[in-house]
């Protein structure tokens, strides 16, 4: 990438990878991965850019709903937050949720998508869940920003 003139690299990460059931505490080795590749870009000058979320839903969550579920908000707050609190001290820049509406719509309204449902319902309680998990995900960065250095050194948060 360096070679190419590429100053940055996005990439998103495999939540099923860091967090296997969707919960608890994240994989050693899930994370050694990902703490290995942002060094990697970190030390051929390329600035990491993470996507916290594209499309990587851990079966467990998927099972007991999936994005329509409130819980798969609130897990997905947890989960990115820990991730935020293991890489932010190496990356600035964050996304969130790579094309909610695709995930929301495409996955759970018209079955286009993973995981190929097709629902009767309208997709905006899929679509509300997607910006539920971003918004209690912004609160708890900015309360750890608060009270760190990390909110002076981001260009954006999760």
């Amino acid at each position: 990438m360096s070679e190419l003139g590429l100053d940055a690299y996005r990439f998103s990460l495999a939540w099923p990878r860091l967090q296997p059931d969707g919960s608890g505490p994240l994989s050693a080795d899930g994370l050694e991965f990902y703490e290995r590749l942002v060094d990697e870009l970190l030390a051929a000058g390329v600035r990491p850019w993470v996507t916290l979320y594209h499309w990587h839903l851990p079966q467990a969550l998927e099972d007991a709903g999936g994005w329509p579920a409130r819980e798969t908000a609130l897990r997905f707050a947890d989960f990115a937050a820990a991730v935020h609190e293991r890489l932010a001290d190496r990356v600035a820049d964050w996304t969130t949720l790579n094309e909610p509406w695709c995930s929301a719509f495409l996955g759970y309204a018209s079955g286009h998508h993973a995981p190929g449902r097709n629902e009767p319902r309208p997709p905006s309680p899929r679509h509300t869940t997607c910006s539920s998990a971003m918004a209690r995900l912004w609160r708890r960065c900015a309360r750890r920003a608060r009270s760190s250095a990390m909110g002076s050194r981001s260009t954006s948060t999760p």
